[in-house]
């Protein structure tokens, strides 16, 4: 499990071997060295700090990683466009049916999946992996997305 720190002055990594050698370099290659270094990138690029707990047995298939990593991206921008957050935490874990995804923000909440709009499309690109996306944000009480996307580990 690796568990990595965000804020805007610096990146720790707090968990022995979850860098990846290289795994920043590819800019192009999101998911060169793998879901997790993927999303270690994606988090050092937040403009807000960003917890991120990943306990993986091991890679997910790459479809599933792909919705993952979209999942998480389009959160991170959801909570610095609208939420005025102070941070989040995303963490990613198997269960015994597949991956969950879960992005939690201290922002203003209210968030709603309107046609058209990020949380939408991320309900859809849950739904085409054969999962689901749920939102629970109370006006005033920040955002908790959960990602549930299903995979069989070997």
């Amino acid at each position: 499990m690796s568990d990595v720190s965000r804020t805007p002055a610096t990146t720790a990594l707090t968990s022995p071997g979850c860098a990846r050698p290289g795994a920043r370099d590819s800019p192009g290659d999101p998911f060169r060295g793998g879901l997790e270094a993927a999303l270690e990138s994606l988090v050092g690029r937040s403009t807000l700090p960003v917890r991120l707990e990943v306990d993986l047995p091991q890679e997910p298939p790459a479809p599933v990683a792909g919705a993952a990593y979209f999942a998480v991206s389009e959160a991170l921008t959801n909570v610095a466009k609208h939420v005025h957050a102070s941070d989040a935490v995303v963490s990613v874990e198997a269960t015994p049916s597949g991956l969950r995804v879960v992005v939690v923000d201290d922002g203003v909440g209210g968030a709603v999946a309107a046609e058209g709009s990020g949380l939408a499309g991320m309900a859809d690109r849950a739904a085409a992996a054969g999962g689901t996306l749920r939102v629970v944000s109370p006006p005033g009480g920040g955002t908790r997305l959960d990602v549930e996307l299903p995979c069989e580990w070997s």
